[in-house]
């Protein structure tokens, strides 16, 4: 009787364990087809923008969304939004990017130094191309208020938002993957999610770009963040296999 008790015990337990691995399984399916979903979405409205950015400087709602923004003038927020968009600056951001991917490279993180790297320049090389390409002008002074001049026709997508997305995104990445202690890598996570949020607005703060080139640049900056994630997981396993 113990005997047939204990089989039948151990019979339930490899139902459940078959019932557990199916609804696993099955939630990696799911989440699989949740995130192609998203990507595909992403992808379809990046490529409208692209279309409609080529042959409109902007739209009315990009007027309308600059002018509330800008309606709330103070020396604090300039100041608050120049900084926000200081990393993104000429030399400065690949300086920046060269003093974070050096000190990776010496805490022997070589892989994740390449891969930093990879997903900022990347973003920021496809950024360029179509800046060239779609050659949208930049949002007129006559129109609203702007903060330096912007005179050449690189408006979409904004480069600061697919760079800083490409930089600080795939930092917030590898700080959750490989940081252990939670209070300096809850810090660190909300330091760069910070210059993620907020650089959007600071550009149409400054009057560099609409919200049509911000939007773009969110798109494309996390489409190509997603790709640099899963190249980064694809070489991980690799080398663990």
């Amino acid at each position: 009787m113990k005997n047939k008790k204990t089989i039948q015990k151990k019979n339930k337990f490899k139902f459940i364990k078959k019932d557990i691995e199916t609804l696993e399984n099955k939630s990696l399916k799911i989440g699989l087809f949740l995130k192609v979903l998203l990507a595909g979405v992403c992808f379809f409205l990046l490529i409208l923008l692209i279309f409609l950015a080529k042959f409109y400087p902007y739209f009315t709602f990009d007027l309308n969304v600059t002018l509330f923004i800008q309606h709330f003038k103070s020396t604090y927020l300039i100041n608050l939004m120049n900084f926000v968009s200081l990393f993104g600056y000429g030399w400065f951001k690949y300086a920046f990017l060269g003093l974070c991917v050096g000190f990776l490279y010496l805490k022997k993180l070589a892989k994740e130094a390449g891969l930093l790297a990879f997903s900022t320049l990347g973003a920021d090389l496809i950024s360029n191309i179509l800046k060239v390409v779609i050659s949208r002008p930049r949002p007129d002074p006559r129109l609203i208020f702007q903060l330096g001049q912007f005179t050449k026709p690189d408006g979409f997508p904004s480069g600061h938002v697919v760079f800083y997305i490409g930089f600080f995104g795939f930092l917030i990445y590898i700080i959750f993957k490989l940081m252990q202690n939670r209070k300096i890598k809850t810090l660190a996570i909300l330091f760069c999610l910070f210059f993620i949020v907020l650089v959007g607005p600071s550009r149409i703060y400054l009057g560099a770009h609409w919200l049509s080139d911000v939007i773009g640049g969110y798109f494309l900056g996390f489409l190509w963040l997603a790709l640099s994630i899963n190249i980064y997981n694809y070489l991980k396993s690799k080398n663990e296999n």
